[in-house]
């Protein structure tokens, strides 16, 4: 490959990486929406320890 394939080719490739970058970071800001209206942290339930609660 050599000349405009090869560039074109990279160009492609190039803009899908960005694409798929952008893709991930929506995916992580929904994912946090989803976890702080659960109310939990990082998937696990936020709870006050039972020796501490009494």
């Amino acid at each position: 490959m050599t000349g405009i394939f090869k560039d074109a080719l990279v160009s492609l490739l190039a803009t899908l990486a960005k694409q798929e970058k952008v893709r991930q970071g929506e995916r992580v800001k929904a994912g946090l929406v989803r976890t702080v209206a659960k109310g939990t942290s990082s998937g696990l339930r936020l709870s006050i320890p039972k020796w501490l609660s009494r």
